[in-house]
């Protein structure tokens, strides 16, 4: 969930073909991030910075550049057959998970087996729920055969990290989330949700040998400590600097990298609890109350941009240029209360985050002020990152809270939008109409038509407005003078195998 998610990180433009000349391994990278993984298994956290981690560790199918190509990872080649309805791939050959089990077409089954376990309870869940067949045909060879023609499926799939089955089987649920295993350039080493996860660099990881033999990714969920540990040669790169900061930062000789604008922020407007946000009328009038461009340049310092009323950016397939930003008109939102019963205003609790995005209790208060101003009298508090991305997969969260709307890794409307049918247990949106919308895109095999039922579908959302469409932000690195080589992408990660440390 957050921004501009990244499994993605990974900006493997020549992706095998360059196993580069490694230089020698050498210190640690310290990351200092609002939130780490609240599972190091990768079935379980959807947040953009827990995607940074995972896909270190992990390797997913195929990854997306920044405007959404596919690159072959774990499978090299794909292609669908004639009925529309099988997806034949490819996989990479000689590449080995960190015990030494092989990559093969059984593990690719497994692990598609087990994201739709529901006794799993992966997050990812609702991504294989249209496969309905899968068959090994050798060792490198996998058919997976869905239950209508799927246009989606391989996007839908880009999140999976993939596990050794034979490992799991051992060990167990549990025991996997104390010492997972992957494909990755660097393997686990230790873990603490309160502090920290540590990784290793693996030996012979197919990606590359990592430049740095050690990462931690440190949590520090308050921007001030993220900026005091960067000033004070704590860690190597922040993420998520306040903008404020930057100048005076720069001032000290530490450099600064923000990624293109990426993530859009969102608030979800839950219809399906018994709230006055059942009706559109109240769910249009809170997106007329809140002033996006004030946040934007007020709060963000303009790194970022306001939304057009969708939940993807310019650079997806599916964002669809007609459609516009709510404009700040509290008037219009004070008659559209009144036309739902609300003249006098209602209250209604709010779920924040703080440390989990840029700006995130700022900007949550100033949504607060506003709705205020209307007549909307919001009972706020913060949910620590564990416990909310456990309670947003359940559905547990709201009627009101905060989100960063993840469309990557495939920079596709798509991505952002399964947890919306009526089925998702997310239990945000509840609407057939929008379930056939939904569908008649994902089904649909033809990419012109499919873009214009994407932009259809886009069109309903902004109307029926289930959400508080805010801003996209940047997020902004604070990086040392002695790292090398990380670039970070608008998906707010970077690849780590190609960072250095001068000594």
């Amino acid at each position: 969930m957050r921004r501009p998610i990244l499994t993605l990180t990974l900006a493997l433009a020549a992706l095998a073909a360059a196993v580069a000349p490694a230089a020698a391994q050498s210190g640690t990278l310290r990351i200092g991030m609002g939130v780490i993984p609240s599972n190091p298994d990768p079935a379980f956290d959807t947040h953009s910075l827990a995607l940074f981690a995972y896909n270190q560790m992990f390797d997913t199918l195929v990854v997306a550049d920044d405007k959404g190509h596919l690159q072959g990872a774990l499978v090299v080649s794909w292609r669908v057959l004639s009925d529309k309805l099988t997806w034949q791939f490819k996989l990479r050959e000689g590449v080995k998970f960190h015990n030494g089990e092989d990559w093969d077409g059984a593990a690719l089954k497994f692990n598609l087996e087990r994201n739709a376990d529901p006794k799993v309870r992966s997050n990812w869940r609702t991504r294989t729920n249209e496969i309905a067949q899968i068959d090994v045909l050798d060792r490198h060879t996998v058919n997976v055969v869905t239950k209508r023609p799927w246009a989606v499926l391989l996007k839908d799939l880009m999140a999976l990290g993939m596990v050794p089955p034979k490992y799991y089987a051992q060990v167990g649920l549990d025991g996997f989330s104390r010492a997972p295993v992957g494909t990755g350039p660097f393997k686990f080493k230790a873990y603490d949700k309160l502090s920290h996860l540590t990784l290793e660099a693996a030996a012979g990881a197919w990606r590359g040998k990592p430049g740095v033999a050690e990462v931690v990714f440190r949590r520090l969920p308050e921007a001030a400590t993220r900026v005091a540990a960067l000033e004070a040669g704590e860690i190597d790169v922040a993420v998520d600097v306040p903008v404020e900061d930057v100048e005076r930062l720069k001032a000290k000789r530490l450099g600064f990298k923000a990624p293109n604008i990426a993530q859009p922020q969102i608030v979800i407007l839950k219809s399906t609890v018994d709230s006055p946000l059942k009706d559109v009328r109240v769910r249009q009038a809170i997106n007329y109350a809140v002033n996006k461009d004030a946040i934007v340049k007020s709060l963000l310092l303009g790194y970022g941009r306001v939304s057009n009323g969708q939940l993807v950016g310019p650079d997806a397939y599916g964002f669809n240029p007609e459609l516009k930003p709510y404009p700040y008109d509290p008037e219009r939102a004070r008659k559209l209360l009144a036309e739902a019963g609300h003249a006098n205003g209602f209250e209604i609790n709010f779920d924040g985050t703080e440390g989990r995005y840029p700006k995130d209790k700022e900007v949550e208060e100033a949504i607060v002020a506003q709705l205020g101003k209307v007549g909307v009298r919001v009972n706020f508090k913060i949910v620590d990152s564990s416990v909310y991305i456990r309670d947003y997969i359940t559905g547990k969260l709201g009627p009101m809270f905060i989100l960063g709307q993840q469309y990557h890794p495939s920079f596709d409307l798509n991505q952002g939008t399964p947890n919306y049918k009526s089925a998702a247990p997310h239990k945000l949106l509840a609407s057939p109409e929008f379930d056939a919308l939904y569908d008649a895109q994902a089904s649909e095999m033809d990419p012109a038509r499919r873009l214009a039922l994407l932009h259809k579908m886009g069109a309903w959302f902004r109307e029926a407005a289930p959400v508080l469409f805010l801003h996209q932000f940047q997020t902004v690195f604070g990086v040392q003078p002695r790292v090398k080589g990380f670039e970070p992408r608008a998906t707010s990660g970077a690849d780590l195998v190609k960072v250095t440390l001068d000594k």
